[in-house]
């Protein structure tokens, strides 16, 4: 029951944000800078306001990188989005199911989401070509190299199909790691927290919400990584958020 309290105050937080959202809109045709500065703000604190209602505690290691950038990191759950953009205000690379959803494909398409159709390798180049795009005008884009989220906690192979963009743009990638903990009850938290294969975004936030609180932590890594070719970079980039992960298994 409490989880559906959490959930209608997150919905009436996101109706009460993108009101905002849309008087940026008003001013695209005429400054798409100030549209801009509105969908950052929007994006931020929208995200800053579903993690309270969520009941999830942020603890951020590092330094942000700063817009134009590539940033690639581990993805566990539903939360994963809102935990970076409330820091970021980024663009996000998703799978092109979540543009079919009829509000939250009407929201993340004003937010500028990149969506990408993981079943055709055809539209490899376009996204590809969608993320420089946004690169070059001075935003920061933000993938999740693993293509799903983990089943057990622990961090998937990294594809390097989205890595083409920063290989043409000769742009260092920033790495970053995710970690959620529920103290109080760990395994039921890991359980909770993983968005299981079958789990709906709406069941996985339900899940999250009615654990009670959770504890997540955003590491930025102070390292980069470049190559001259796409698979050497998975790997690098794989090898860097290693380096500053933890499982939550």
């Amino acid at each position: 029951m409490f989880a559906y309290i959490r959930l209608g105050f997150t919905l009436l937080w996101i109706l009460f944000m993108f009101s905002f959202r849309m008087i940026g809109l008003l001013f695209l045709p005429f400054s798409p800078r100030i549209d801009e500065w509105f969908r950052r703000v929007v994006f931020v604190n929208c995200s800053k306001g579903i993690m309270a209602c969520m009941g999830v505690r942020l603890r951020v290691e590092g330094t942000p990188p700063k817009a134009p950038f590539y940033l690639i990191t581990n993805h566990i759950s539903l939360v994963d989005i809102f935990v970076i953009a409330s820091q970021l205000g980024c663009v996000f690379v998703s799978k092109a199911e979540l543009g079919d959803w009829p509000v939250g494909g009407f929201i993340t398409r004003r937010m500028k989401t990149i969506y990408i159709n993981r079943s055709s390798k055809r539209d490899t180049r376009r996204v590809n070509q969608e993320i420089t795009d946004v690169m070059q005008s001075g935003l920061g884009v933000v993938a999740f190299p693993e293509s799903t989220t983990t089943q057990d906690g622990y961090m998937l192979p990294f594809k390097p199909a989205l890595l083409q963009s920063a290989i043409d743009l000769e742009m260092p990638v920033h790495v970053a790691s995710l970690w959620y903990g529920t103290p109080e009850n760990p395994q039921r938290g890991i359980e909770k927290i993983l968005w299981k294969d079958g789990t709906t975004a709406l069941g996985n936030f339900i899940n999250i919400a009615g654990v009670g609180g959770c504890e997540c932590r955003l590491v930025f890594s102070e390292e980069t990584v470049s190559a001259p070719e796409r698979r050497e970079l998975a790997q690098k980039a794989q090898e860097a958020v290693a380096r500053i992960h933890t499982p939550i298994a």
